[in-house]
């Protein structure tokens, strides 16, 4: 596998794991839900979220021999993140999907231009959703009633911003595939 295919690969490894992360305190998230329309709404959007995963392994695996060795690689990076969001309950893991994934989209939608056509398609196909973020504002909004929860929105969602960007940079630290790519 040439320096280019590599860092290819562990660039949608990344996603991928990624994805399945999300899907993940999607899924969890039912349970914490507040009512049952609010849990069948977020089973709805984690079904699709997991169906996207597929779509970004099923990528992965064109990709290379060894996917699972690759999305082991970036297990500790987004489990730390999405585990952390799950364990302080329903309005850290609403902030973690409002915010977090909308910054992931972003980014993947960022280099999609400068991805093979394959990998941009698969790509596009999966960040062309924004349910998940406006699900996870308008669950947000419905708990800021006053300055004191605008105030401890804003400490939730600076700890987890700070908690993504870290993330980020002990993952990038870890490999070249975005100077590669780049």
């Amino acid at each position: 596998m040439s320096g280019d295919d590599l860092a290819l690969a562990q660039f949608v490894a990344a996603a991928t794991y990624g994805q399945l992360a999300g899907y993940s305190l999607t899924a969890a998230m039912v349970a914490m839900s507040p009512d049952v329309s609010v849990a069948e709404e977020l089973a709805r959007l984690s079904a699709r979220e997991y169906e996207e995963y597929e779509v970004l392994r099923g990528h992965l695996d064109e990709l290379t021999d060894l996917p699972e060795g690759l999305l082991a690689r970036q297990r500790p990076v987004f489990d730390e993140f999405f585990d952390g969001a799950r364990e302080h309950g329903w309005d850290h893991a609403c902030a973690a999907l409002a915010f977090g994934w909308s910054i992931a989209n972003d980014f993947l939608t960022m280099m999609s231009p400068r991805l093979p056509a394959a990998t941009r398609d698969v790509i596009d196909q999966v960040t062309t959703h924004q349910d998940i973020e406006e699900f996870a504002l308008a669950q947000l909004r419905a708990v800021v009633a006053s300055d004191e929860d605008r105030d401890r929105m804003r400490g939730i969602v600076s700890e987890l911003l700070g908690k993504a960007l870290a993330g980020y940079q002990r993952a990038m630290q870890e490999t070249d595939a975005l100077a590669v790519l780049l």
